[in-house]
Formats: structure tokens, C-alpha cells, sequence
């Protein structure tokens, strides 16, 4: 698929997802505005010494595996709109912190079902989202969270079209999704809550490697004893 192809993909997705976060925004900006002083950390936050593997080798290994790799992508993309549902209900730094590292599995989830990339770096779509954002000012926090939650909506219709109809994924529309994607949690991450990256998924393997799952791989009985949260 050519470069220019996928630009074209970007802008159209675009220009269908911003009218809507527009009309949304109108009813949730004030409550977004109000949520700051309450989401945003007062000090910055040092991260434990513990020393964990790769993010994307522990997201390979506690991800439940599936002969069909289907399968596999659309269980990544219900945990996507799940995640999205959870952070937009999240009331605290903490609790957001923890929402945005179990976001970021699941979209390495979803990428590790994908072939190698075969159209470059995607620079290209990063530089088009990002000039979306100065056309339409700067996003607040209500924004960023509906983009979240549509995108991730978006793929999610994308895995069950796959699933349904046993036909093959569309990569190059998953990975134009999950490009803009992260681009709206690194926002959140760096501009909103003044954080790092290296907090976030220390914070998400402490979480899942440490307390949920200690054995160091996935299964079933782990997952629903949840012992992260006794």
C-alpha cells in the first residue's frame, strides 16, 4: 500500500472522528476542565528499582494465546474499548495511570497479531495528526479521552468484521487506528498528567507481573482471582 494511500486513510478517518468529538465536547469540556486539579499529580513520581523484562515480552506472555490469531485481535480490541470506558470514568491520577498501562497492553497486543509494517516508520500519519491538532486547537482532556474511546470503537468493529465474516484483518486500517491512538495516550501521559512512559508501564508490570500474574505467564485461574485488587 503506498504512503500516500495511508495519508488519505488518516485525513478521512479524521475528518469523521473530530465532528463528533466537537458535538461531545460541548457537554463534557467543563467537566474535563473541573477533573484537572484533581487528576493532575502534584509531584513528580520516582519510579521503584525493580527491574522487569521487556514491555513487549511480558505482553506476549500474559496475553491468553488462541490458535486463531482472529481471535487473539479481537480480544484486543474488546479490552481497548473496555479500557476506554474505564478512563473515562477515572477519578484520580492513580486510577488513570493504571487505565492508560492497561490500554497500552492491549494495543501492543493488538500489533503483535499484525505481519511487519510495509509502509515505512509511519511518520507520515503522526505528522497529519498532528497538524489535525493545531487546526482544532488544543485538546483538553474530555477530547483526548472521546478520541480514545472512538478509535478504540472503531477497531474493535474492524476485529468483529474479521471474526464475523472469517475474512482476513485489515492491517493497514488497524495500524492507521492504533497510530492515533497512541498519539492521543501519549498526550495524555506527557501533556496532561506531566508523566513518563517509564512510569506508566513499570506501574502496569508491577500491576500485572508482580501482583495478578506472579507465576509469570497467563492462565485463567490468575486472571479471575485478580489478585491485584485483594
Amino acid at each position: 500500500m503506498e504512503k500516500t494511500e495511508v495519508v488519505q486513510i488518516v485525513r478521512e478517518t479524521l475528518d469523521q472522528v473530530m465532528p463528533q468529538i466537537t458535538s461531545i465536547l460541548q457537554a463534557q469540556q467543563v467537566a474535563g476542565e473541573l477533573l484537572s486539579t484533581e487528576l493532575m499529580p502534584n509531584t513528580h513520581i520516582e519510579v521503584t528499582g525493580i527491574k522487569f523484562q521487556p514491555y513487549d515480552q511480558m505482553v506476549a506472555d500474559l496475553f491468553k494465546k488462541d490458535p486463531d490469531n482472529k481471535v487473539m485481535a479481537i480480544h484486543a480490541a474488546i479490552g481497548m474499548a473496555g479500557e476506554s470506558g474505564e478512563l473515562r470514568e477515572a477519578d484520580t491520577f492513580k486510577n488513570a495511570i493504571e487505565e492508560i498501562g492497561d490500554f497500552k497492553f492491549y494495543t501492543v497486543a493488538m500489533r503483535q497479531r499484525l505481519s511487519p509494517m510495509a509502509y515505512g516508520s509511519g511518520s507520515n500519519i503522526r505528522q497529519t495528526s498532528e497538524v489535525s491538532e493545531s487546526q482544532y486547537g488544543r485538546p483538553t482532556h474530555a477530547t483526548v479521552v472521546d478520541n480514545l474511546h472512538i478509535l478504540s470503537c472503531r477497531l474493535l468493529d474492524i476485529a468483529k468484521k474479521s471474526w464475523v465474516y472469517g475474512r482476513e484483518l485489515k492491517e493497514y486500517e488497524i495500524r492507521i487506528h492504533l497510530e492515533l491512538l497512541d498519539i492521543n495516550l501519549d498526550y495524555l501521559v506527557r501533556e496532561f498528567y506531566g508523566t513518563s512512559w517509564e512510569h506508566v508501564l513499570h506501574e502496569n508490570q508491577m500491576k500485572l507481573l508482580v501482583k495478578r500474574y506472579a507465576s509469570g505467564s497467563y492462565s485463567d485461574a490468575q486472571a479471575l482471582a485478580r489478585a491485584d485488587k485483594s
